[in-house]
C-alpha cells in the first residue's frame, strides 16, 4: 500500500474474516463436483479449476476460496449464495473522509484495527480450540479477558449501525438524537466533521490500557467524546461475559451486518404528530451478542439481571434490584422480562473468589484488589434448541438493514427461518415498514427453500407524542443538566443529599417515591371503580399520607414532588421518554418553594460570611426538628400546588374578607404554626396566641364571620403576628437573606397568611 498516494478503494469488514472463516468452506463450482457420473476426465478438471464463478452479487469466486453460505438480502427476490470470505459483511471505503484527512491518515485506524485483530485472533482461536478439543471451559488471564473485551465493543463502535451515525461530511448531517451535545463537543475540540470525532475515538479505545485498578474509566472520559466513554464503560463493566453453544449438534448460530450492535431488551418508540416521524425514546439492554462460529456464540448479559452469588449478599442484591426498577420497571413496567432470563448462563469464575454455600468469597491469601494476574474461567455453556432459536431470532428481527445473512448449513438455516417467521410478531418503531418488507421476502425465500409453514406478524402504530423535538430537547437538557450537577455538586441532587443528611440511598429513595406513587393511584382507581363513598376515600387518602410523613424526608420530599407532576401535568404519562429523564426536566418537579427546607437542615453559609466569622453551621443544621420537616413539606407543596392550579386568584385581593379568602387553605390549618419544628417560630407563636386570647383580639367585628370557629380566627391572627416579628426572632440563628427567602416560603406556601399594610418591604 501507497498510503500517501494510493487512491485504490479498500474494502473494510464490519465482521473480522478470522470471524467470518469460522463460518467458511472451501468453494466447489457445481461443474467441478459432477465427477466420474458425467464422464469427466482429470485433464478437463484441472482445465476449470482455476475457472471464477459468481454468486448472484456478483462476486468472483474460485474453485478452494473459503466463502460462506449466506442469504443475499440486496436481491430481490432473496436467494442463497455462496460469497467469498474477502467481499462479505464490510463496506468499500470505511473510513474515507473525502475532504479531510490524507489518505496515510484514513488508513491509519485500519492499520491499527489490523494490528488488534491479530492479538485478538489468538485469544478467539482459544476458545474455538476448546470447543474443538471438547473441553468445557476455557481459562482467560486478565490480559486476554480485557482484550476480548474492548475489542468486542470495537466490533460494536465500527459497525455498520455507528457507521451510519458518524459517516458524514458536515455536522448538520449528524442526526442522533445527542446532536446538541456533540455538536458542542465539536466545537470544543476543533473538529469540523463527525466522521474526525468517530476515527478519532476509534484510535482511543484500540490505545486504551484497561488496569486492573480501573483507572481507566476516568481517563477514557477525558479523552474521547464523553457520552460515547460512558457506553465503553457500560459494556465493559456492566455487563458480563459469557459462552454458548448449541447442545444439540445438528443446531447452529447465524451471523448478520450488524450482530455486533444487536441487542435484547424492552423498548418503546413515540410517533411524532406533527410531522409523522417515528423516535426511539427508551430501551435497555438486558443482552448483547457476538457470534464466533456456527457453533459458538459469545453473549454479554447486564448486571441489572440476577446474578445468583452475588444477591446471597443482601446488599447487593437490594443494589441491584433498585438499579433494575430505577432503569426498567419505572419505565416499562413492574412485569417487564427479559425474553432470554433463563438463558443457562453464570458469569465466569475467577482465581481471587471461590463459591461457598452458594456465595462468592475471596480466597484466602488472595490480594484484596484486582491483578494483571488474575485469571478468568469461561465455561461453554451447552443451550437448547429454543434458546438458540430465540438468540438467532433477535439478529433476524434487527436485519432489516443489513446486507446479508450467513449460516453454517441449510437444513439448520430453514429451522431458524421457519421459528422465526411462524412465530407471532408484531411490528412497530423507526423500521417497521422495512421490516414488513423483509418479512415478505423471507417468507417467499422460506417456501423456495421447502417449507410449508405459515407466517406470522402484524404491524401496529407507534403511540403518539406531541413533539420528536422536543423529546431530543428533553434528552439533551436531562445530560447537560446532570454532567453540571456531578461537576458543581448543585441543584436537584445536592438538595437531596441535604435532605438526606448524607445519609440516603438516591436510587432507593428514588424507586421507593415511585413506588409510593404508584400505591396512591392504585388505591385511588380501585376505590373510584367500585364506587366508594367519597368521605372513605378522603380518609383512606389521609391515612396513606400521614403512613408516608413517618418515611425520611429525602424520600417524602421526592414523592410530593412526584405528586405535583401528577396533579399540575395529569397528561404525563411518560410514554415520550425516562421517567428520570421527564421529571428532572419538568421545572414543577426540579424546582420549588420546600427546597428551602434542605437549606435549613443542611447547608452552611457562604465562603464571604465564614470569612467575616458568621458561621452558623450548627444552628442552620438544627434550624427544621426532623420529626416535623415532612409535615412543611407536605403543607407547602398542596399549597403550591393549589395556587399553580388557580394562577389566575388573588385571594387577598378580591376576597370579601380575609376570613373568606382563607376558606381553601383549611385543609393545611391542621398544621397550626405552634408546630413548625423551628424553636423560636414555636416559642413566638405560643407567646403571641396568648397575647390575642388574652386581649381578645379574634373577637374584634372585622373578624365576625360564622363560617370560621374561633381556633381559625386565632391562628390567622397568629400568622400575621409571627411574620412581623419572623426576622428579628431568626437573626441568633439564621444570617438575613436565609431569613428572608424561609419566611418567604412559610408565609406564603407552608402557612398561607395575608399581607398587611404595615408588612416590612
Amino acid at each position: 500500500m501507497n498510503p500517501d498516494g494510493d487512491n485504490k478503494s479498500q474494502y473494510h469488514h464490519f465482521v473480522p474474516q478470522f470471524l467470518l472463516r469460522n463460518f467458511a468452506h472451501d468453494f466447489e463450482p457445481k461443474d467441478c463436483t459432477e465427477s466420474e457420473a458425467s464422464g469427466e476426465s482429470r485433464k478437463k478438471k484441472k482445465k476449470q479449476k482455476n475457472r471464477p464463478s459468481l454468486d448472484s452479487g456478483k462476486l468472483k469466486r474460485y474453485p478452494g476460496d473459503k466463502v460462506v453460505n449466506n442469504v443475499n438480502l440486496l436481491q430481490t427476490p432473496y436467494v442463497i449464495d455462496e460469497s467469498p470470505v474477502k467481499r462479505i459483511l464490510g463496506l468499500t471505503d470505511m473510513y474515507r473522509d473525502k475532504n479531510g484527512a490524507t489518505k496515510k491518515e484514513q488508513h491509519e485506524v485500519e492499520e491499527m484495527f489490523s494490528k488488534m485483530e491479530n492479538q485478538a485472533q489468538r485469544v478467539f482461536r482459544k476458545i474455538t480450540k476448546a470447543l474443538e478439543d471438547g473441553d468445557k471451559v476455557v481459562c482467560l488471564p486478565r490480559s486476554e479477558r480485557d482484550l476480548v473485551r474492548k475489542f468486542l465493543f470495537l466490533l460494536k463502535f465500527r459497525g455498520s449501525t455507528f457507521h451510519k451515525r458518524f459517516y458524514h461530511e458536515t455536522v448538520e448531517n449528524y442526526w442522533a438524537n445527542d446532536k446538541v451535545m456533540f455538536r458542542q463537543y465539536m466545537q470544543d475540540h476543533g473538529f469540523t466533521r463527525p466522521i474526525q470525532v468517530w476515527l478519532e475515538s476509534l484510535k482511543t479505545i484500540m490505545t486504551l490500557e484497561m488496569d486492573p485498578e480501573r483507572e481507566w474509566m476516568d481517563k477514557i472520559k477525558k479523552q474521547m467524546y464523553p457520552y460515547d466513554a460512558d457506553w465503553l464503560i457500560m459494556h465493559v463493566q456492566g455487563m458480563y461475559m459469557a459462552i454458548c453453544t448449541p447442545s444439540n449438534p445438528g443446531d447452529e448460530f447465524i451471523l448478520t451486518d450488524n450482530s455486533y450492535n444487536v441487542f435484547e431488551g424492552p423498548n418503546c418508540f413515540a410517533q411524532d404528530i406533527q410531522t409523522g416521524e417515528v423516535h426511539g425514546v427508551a430501551d435497555v439492554n438486558f443482552h448483547e451478542f457476538a457470534p464466533v462460529s456456527p457453533r459458538l456464540m459469545i453473549v454479554l448479559r447486564n448486571y441489572l439481571l440476577p446474578v445468583p452469588e452475588e444477591d446471597h449478599n443482601p446488599e447487593m442484591r437490594q443494589l441491584r434490584e433498585t438499579m433494575r426498577y430505577t432503569s426498567v420497571d419505572d419505565t416499562f413496567g413492574v412485569d417487564t422480562k427479559s425474553s432470554l432470563e433463563d438463558l443457562p448462563i453464570t458469569k465466569a469464575r475467577n482465581s481471587y473468589s471461590k463459591i461457598v454455600d452458594g456465595q462468592a468469597i475471596r480466597v484466602k491469601g488472595e490480594h484484596d484488589s484486582f491483578t494483571k494476574d488474575d485469571k478468568f474461567y469461561f465455561s461453554l455453556f451447552p443451550v437448547e434448541r429454543d434458546h438458540v432459536d430465540k438468540l438467532n431470532k433477535i439478529l433476524l428481527e434487527n436485519s432489516s438493514h443489513c446486507s446479508r445473512i450467513v449460516f453454517g448449513s441449510q437444513a439448520s438455516f430453514l429451522r431458524t427461518l421457519e421459528y422465526y417467521m411462524t412465530a407471532p410478531k408484531g411490528v412497530t418503531g423507526c423500521d417497521a415498514d422495512a421490516i414488513v418488507v423483509q418479512l415478505r421476502k423471507l417468507d417467499q425465500l422460506m417456501k423456495e427453500m421447502g417449507s410449508n409453514r405459515q407466517s406470522q406478524w402484524f404491524q401496529f402504530p407507534s403511540p403518539p407524542m406531541l413533539s420528536g423535538e422536543k423529546h431530543e430537547a428533553k434528552f439533551t437538557a436531562y445530560h447537560q443538566y446532570m454532567s453540571s450537577t456531578a461537576e458543581h455538586d448543585t441543584g436537584f441532587l445536592a438538595i437531596y443529599k441535604a435532605f438526606s443528611r448524607g445519609a440516603g440511598n438516591w436510587l432507593k429513595d428514588w424507586e421507593q417515591a415511585s413506588r409510593m406513587q404508584q400505591l396512591r393511584i392504585k388505591i385511588d382507581s380501585w376505590s373510584y371503580q367500585y364506587g366508594v363513598d367519597e368521605v372513605i376515600r378522603n380518609r383512606n387518602r389521609n391515612l396513606l399520607i400521614q403512613m408516608y410523613m413517618l418515611l425520611p424526608p429525602a424520600r417524602f420530599w421526592l414523592y410530593m414532588k412526584r405528586v405535583r407532576i401528577m396533579l399540575l401535568n395529569p397528561e404525563n404519562t411518560f410514554i415520550t421518554v425516562q421517567p428520570l429523564v421527564e421529571l428532572l426536566n419538568n421545572p414543577n418537579f426540579r424546582e420549588g418553594p420546600e427546597d428551602i427546607f434542605s437549606k435549613g437542615i443542611h447547608q452552611s453559609i457562604s465562603l464571604q460570611h465564614m470569612a467575616n466569622g458568621l458561621h452558623h453551621e450548627f444552628a442552620v443544621q438544627t434550624i427544621v426538628r426532623r420529626d416535623r420537616l415532612n409535615h412543611l413539606i407536605y403543607s407547602t407543596v398542596q399549597n403550591d400546588i393549589e395556587m399553580k392550579q388557580n394562577p389566575e386568584l388573588d385571594r387577598w385581593c378580591y376576597a370579601t374578607s380575609r376570613i373568606e379568602a382563607l376558606q381553601s387553605y383549611l385543609a393545611t390549618w391542621n398544621f397550626t404554626l405552634k408546630l413548625p419544628g423551628i424553636y423560636e417560630i414555636e416559642k413566638l407563636a405560643a407567646s403571641m396566641e396568648s397575647s390575642i386570647l388574652s386581649t381578645n383580639t379574634h373577637k374584634r367585628p372585622e373578624f365576625d364571620d360564622p363560617r370560621f370557629s374561633e381556633d381559625s380566627k386565632v391562628e390567622l391572627l397568629t400568622r400575621v403576628m409571627v411574620k412581623r416579628k419572623f426576622k428579628k426572632a431568626m437573626s441568633a440563628r439564621l444570617e438575613e437573606g436565609l431569613a428572608e427567602s424561609l419566611k418567604a416560603v412559610l408565609f406564603k406556601y407552608t402557612y398561607p397568611t395575608p399581607p398587611t399594610v404595615d408588612d416590612p418591604e
